[in-house]
C-alpha cells in the first residue's frame, strides 16, 4: 500500500477534484426530448474514453511510422529488393527490435509489403506437398482426413527478408515520417484536452436549446 503524508493526500484529492470540477458533465432533465436518466449514464466516461482513444491513437500512429518506418527504409536503403539480395534482421540492425519481430509475426503491420524468402520457400513446399498429398487420396478412392501443415515459424536468426522493388513507393508513403513528431503528438493531446472540455461543457446546453426547440414545435414551451 503507497504511504502518502497527509498534507500531500490533501493536496492530491484537491487537484483531484480541480480536474473532476473542470472535466464535469452536468446533464438536465430534457422532457420533450423522451430521454430517460438512464439515457445519459456513463455518458461523461464514454466522451472521455473517446478523446483519450484519439490521443493514444496519435501516439500509437508516431510509434508505427517512427520505428515501422525506419525498419522498411533500412530495407529499402541497404537493397533488399530480391530473394537473392534479402537481408536478415541483425544485417538490417533490427535483431534487438522486439517491436520488429513481433510486427513480423503478426503479418498485419507489414502485410503486403515485407516478403520473407524462407516464408516463401516453406509454402510454396507446403502448396506441393498438399497437391501430392490430394492426388494420392483422390487415386485412392478412400476418405482421408484434410491436408494439415504447421504455419511458418520464424527464426529470426536466419530468416531473410525484402520488399520487392514494385512496392517501393507504396511502403515509403505508407511508412512515411513527416508529421509524425513529438510535438504533433502534443499538440495533438492539447487539441484534444480543449475538445474534450468543451464537448462536456457546452453539451448539455445544445441538448437543452434542442429540447427547447422540440417543445415549441409540439406547441408545449
Amino acid at each position: 500500500m503507497k504511504f502518502i503524508p497527509f498534507f500531500l493526500e490533501a493536496e492530491e484529492d484537491s487537484w483531484l477534484k480541480i480536474i473532476n470540477d473542470i472535466f464535469a458533465l452536468e446533464m438536465g432533465e430534457y422532457e420533450n426530448l423522451g430521454f430517460g436518466d438512464f439515457a445519459f449514464t456513463n455518458l461523461r466516461g464514454i466522451i472521455i474514453g473517446m478523446v483519450a482513444g484519439i490521443i493514444i491513437a496519435s501516439y500509437l500512429s508516431i510509434f508505427n511510422k517512427r520505428v515501422h518506418g525506419s525498419f522498411v527504409s533500412s530495407v529499402i536503403e541497404l537493397g533488399a529488393s530480391t530473394p537473392a539480395t534479402a537481408k536478415t534482421l541483425s544485417e538490417l540492425g533490427y535483431m534487438k527490435n522486439s517491436a520488429v519481430r513481433s510486427a513480423i509475426r503478426s503479418g498485419n503491420t507489414y502485410r503486403g509489403i515485407l516478403r520473407c524468402v524462407e516464408a516463401e520457400e516453406y509454402y510454396f513446399a507446403r502448396e506441393l506437398a498438399r497437391g501430392e498429398y490430394e492426388a494420392k487420396v483422390a487415386a485412392s478412392g478412400e476418405a482421408a482426413p484434410p491436408f494439415e501443415s504447421p504455419e511458418f515459424k520464424y527464426d529470426f536468426e536466419k530468416a531473410h527478408f525484402y520488399i520487392p522493388e514494385d512496392k517501393h513507393y507504396g511502403a515509403s508513403i505508407r511508412f512515411e515520417k513527416k508529421g509524425t513528431s513529438i510535438f504533433s503528438a502534443v499538440a495533438m493531446t492539447v487539441v484534444s484536452i480543449v475538445m474534450l472540455w468543451a464537448i462536456l461543457k457546452f453539451f448539455p446546453d445544445i441538448m437543452q436549446l434542442l429540447d427547447n426547440f422540440v417543445g415549441m414545435l409540439n406547441g408545449t414551451r
